[in-house]
């Protein structure tokens, strides 16, 4: 991930578009519970890099947990999991994400999509 990408800079959000736009990114639909929620458009920031054909049309996510049970769900080490970074698709696309993202983090939670 960028370096300069830290959760303890406060303005760490300056330095995201250069880096997204340089990365894949592809549109999905986002679903949670059987239910779309929206359009993405998700660009895969760290941990195993997906290829064209490994690109999802659809993200469920399948489980949401606390954020601190992550590692033992996940791990970046040998590259088996991806990090994606999503972002609404259109404005029309951002109150279904708005919903998902407050879900998460009302919940300290954090998702894992399929």
């Amino acid at each position: 991930m960028h370096p300069q990408l830290t959760p303890e800079s406060a303005d760490a959000w300056m330095y995201l578009y250069d880096y997204l736009v340089a990365l894949p990114a592809w549109k999905c639909r986002l679903v949670k519970s059987g239910k779309t929620l929206c359009m993405l458009i998700v660009h895969n920031v760290a941990g195993r890099r997906l290829a064209a054909d490994e690109m999802p049309e659809t993200l469920m996510v399948e489980r949401r947990f606390p954020i601190a049970q992550l590692p033992q769900f996940v791990t970046l080490e040998g590259a088996s999991a991806s990090v994606l970074y999503m972002q609404p698709a259109t404005p029309a696309d951002q109150p279904g994400y708005d919903e998902f993202i407050e879900y998460l983090t009302t919940r300290d939670r954090v998702g894992l999509g399929v």
